[in-house]
């Protein structure tokens, strides 16, 4: 019998939370976290099972308990653990020594990539509109957190003269609504798969809402 699991923004809120603890995870931990957000993305919350991310992650149901006691906890650790992941990189790529227009174009590219993989990428319409509504939920909303993130790194930029003077908050605001707009509608001239096409694309429209005064 499938277990109704908690809803998508309650997943994400405890997600990244400032009170969630992740832990030290090891190979195993990782494949089962893996197929939980492989899982979520085609079933959902409700419909997805431990069975179903047990046989895909290559374990017993009870090695997955012992690891994991509950789907929603499952679920809870494998999005901690990818927000995470979409941080680093994030903080990665602002500390690479590139041209202010090749960073921005680099930074837009990491995040189709997020969206374009489990637990966020799907071909339903349907579900991709329930997650960006999981997203904008709750004060603040992940949304929110993600803007005010964005927006600070736009601002030490500017600070350090790499970016000119901006308004740093309608920024990053502009630069999420055009990422949450591709991820609601994927189908588009711009071929979201073709990293290359992905770049120019963003260093030729995206770079001026940083870089026009």
């Amino acid at each position: 019998m499938t277990r109704p699991g908690a809803p998508m923004k309650d997943l994400l809120s405890a997600a990244a939370g400032p009170d969630f603890q992740a832990r030290a995870y090891d190979d195993v931990d990782v494949r089962i976290m893996q197929a939980g957000l492989e899982i979520l993305a085609e079933r959902g919350t409700r419909s997805a099972t431990t069975s179903q991310i047990a046989e895909r992650a290559g374990v017993g149901r009870a090695t997955l308990h012992r690891r994991f006691a509950t789907k929603d906890e499952l679920f809870q650790h494998a999005l901690s653990r990818e927000l995470r992941t979409i941080l680093t990189s994030f903080g990665e790529v602002l500390a690479t020594p590139l041209a202010p227009a090749e960073q921005t174009a680099e930074a837009f590219a990491l995040c189709i990539r997020a969206l374009r993989r489990p637990p966020f990428h799907h071909g339903s319409a349907a579900r991709r509109a329930e997650l960006a509504s999981a997203f904008t939920e709750g004060a603040p909303s992940l949304f929110d957190r993600g803007r005010d993130v964005v927006a600070a790194a736009i601002a030490a930029q500017q600070a350090a003269g790499v970016l000119p003077p901006g308004e740093p908050q309608w920024q990053a605001d502009a630069l999420m609504h055009v990422i949450v707009g591709y991820y609601l509608l994927p189908a588009s001239a711009l071929d979201l798969d073709d990293e290359q096409q992905v770049l120019q694309f963003a260093e030729r429209f995206i770079s001026p809402i940083l870089l026009r005064r």
